[in-house]
């Protein structure tokens, strides 16, 4: 009878290790799989000393497995190579097989975009670029991921 107990929990461990592996891989590869894009970015408040500056980003995931919970504490932005600012996305799931869109806002002074304003006019274009860190805990909140991104968007 005793054999039967640790034939029985042998196996329970097996399945429950089995099962927390297959639920780490696929976590794990839909954190990797997950692509950012900026897709709009738009002035929404002009004041005397800065302006706000919104970006929309499109987080899609190409697997069939939901990511776990993401979020980026800082980003940086720039307008033609030249920083302006950082901004943060709160925490965010993105579903097996699709996009969702996020939209973030920060304050520029105009001190810090004087530089890529001045580049924007002789280009003949806005060149906005987001740099930062996406986060995750993978595995039950237990086991911490990140990765760097890299995203640009071009207003002619």
């Amino acid at each position: 009878m005793s054999g039967l107990r640790i034939s029985v929990m042998v196996l329970a461990a097996i399945i429950i290790a089995g099962f927390l592996g297959y639920t780490m891989i696929q976590e794990i590869n839909a954190f990797r799989s997950l692509k950012i894009e900026l897709v709009d970015a738009s002035i929404t408040r002009i004041g005397l000393t800065s302006c706000d500056l919104s970006l929309k980003l499109r987080l899609t995931n190409p697997v069939r497995h939901d990511t776990p919970l993401l979020w980026i504490d800082s980003y940086s932005i720039y307008i033609n190579e030249n920083y302006v600012g950082a901004g943060k996305l709160p925490p965010v799931k993105v579903p097996a097989s699709s996009t969702i869109y996020e939209t973030t806002t920060i304050s520029m002074e105009y001190a810090k975009i004087a530089g890529g304003l001045a580049e924007a006019i002789m280009r003949g274009e806005v060149k906005i670029t987001i740099k930062g860190e996406l986060k995750a805990k993978i595995l039950f909140n237990l086991i911490p991921a990140s990765t760097t991104f890299n995203t640009t968007y071009h207003i002619h």
